[in-house]
């Protein structure tokens, strides 16, 4: 009876070290999912203004209101 009691115990153990180690796990990939996110953002972020960048240095854009009706006039080269 007390093997069967002692070896209960064995697998109690084990099972709140594997409960552990989970928990240390899902914390380090919740860690990445953030860093992941941040990255992702500063590179919308870069490229939003690397394109606004080229198209403000290689187009022109004209606006003109006439008559309450408002026209966009592109002018420019690649």
């Amino acid at each position: 009876m007390r093997g069967v009691f002692s070896h209960n115990i064995e697998i109690e153990e084990n099972i709140n070290n594997l409960n552990e180690r989970l928990l240390k796990c899902y914390d380090k990939l919740r860690v990445l999912d953030n860093m992941i996110e941040l990255a992702s953002q500063s590179l919308r972020t870069y490229f939003d203004k690397v394109i606004r960048s080229n198209i403000d240095r290689y187009f022109q854009f004209d606006f003109l209101l006439e008559n309450g009706k408002c026209s966009c006039y592109c002018s420019g080269t690649l």
